[in-house]
């Protein structure tokens, strides 16, 4: 069997239900869902408890990880199976991918066009005086904790608010309300689409109201992508790019982006 490794969050949204959908329409049971949150993990006698369903460990095929936020729980979930099955472990760089100032990091010493990233706190805040500015927690997801800042006062109240959380800070790019979603699977551009905002908003995330429009990628942009993938060590990877002075700058990596069309579901599931 293959295992879509998942969380709560992810368990109840919409790519894990398309997901299930197609699995069903095509009579597939070779899948399994384990919810990292609500399954149990026995290390001491090396066994997966799944809804109270026991799993055997050397039956598992394949690893898929779709979680919110890299945890402790999928790295001891991970490392388990590994150390007991041949079972192949799909998204390796998870814990990058998951980490906006990691992926940032990567990118920048591959020599990757990527839009500058800075971690910030109340500490060093008094450095950036070039507004506007995007500031992020480093393990938000669609869209959520991303804040536009017009000026000081705007930045010091959210890093005050955000106090508890790791934080990064990048110079707004005047895109018109858009980006690009690149899907590569397993070395391969599958989709590519122009998001782009409906409500004036700067996000263009779809789960924030963007509308997404297909986006034909030349073979250079194409092989940047295929490239970020593997520098990010990811074999299913949604990457988002903003344009800015004609260049393509790498901006996040998504490690559980949103499948929204069944075509993108095939194409991955029909690769594991």
């Amino acid at each position: 069997m293959n295992i879509i490794l998942t969380d709560n969050i992810m368990e109840k949204g919409e790519s894990i239900s398309l997901i299930k959908k197609y699995l069903l329409k095509n009579n597939n049971e070779e899948f399994l869902f384990f919810n990292i949150d609500t399954g149990y993990l026995d290390l001491k006698n090396k066994i997966i408890y799944n809804n109270k369903e026991i799993i055997k460990i050397k039956e598992i095929k394949s690893i898929l990880p779709r979680v919110n936020k890299y945890s402790y729980k999928v790295n001891n979930f991970i490392t388990f199976i590994e150390l007991n099955s041949n079972a192949i472990i799909y998204n390796k760089g998870i814990e990058i991918t998951n980490n906006k100032l990691l992926s940032s990091i990567y990118t920048t010493n591959h020599n990757i066009p990527t839009i500058p990233t800075e971690m910030i706190s109340i500490d060093n805040m008094d450095k950036f005086k070039d507004f506007p500015y995007i500031l992020k927690t480093t393990d938000g997801f669609s869209g959520i904790e991303v804040f536009k800042i017009n000026n000081f006062i705007e930045l010091t109240d959210k890093v005050s608010l955000l106090s508890d959380k790791e934080l990064i800070i990048q110079p707004f790019r005047e895109n018109g309300c858009k980006d690009y979603r690149i899907i590569v699977s397993k070395g391969k551009v599958i989709f590519s689409y122009m998001r782009e905002s409906t409500n004036n908003d700067f996000r263009a995330n779809g789960s924030q109201g963007g509308k997404r429009t297909p986006f034909i990628i030349d073979k250079a942009f194409a092989i940047h992508s295929i490239r970020i993938a593997k520098v990010l060590n990811m074999d299913f990877v949604g990457l988002d790019f903003i344009e800015h002075n004609g260049v393509y700058e790498f901006c996040e990596a998504n490690n559980s982006f949103f499948l929204y069309d069944l075509n993108i579901v095939e194409q991955i599931i029909s690769s594991i």
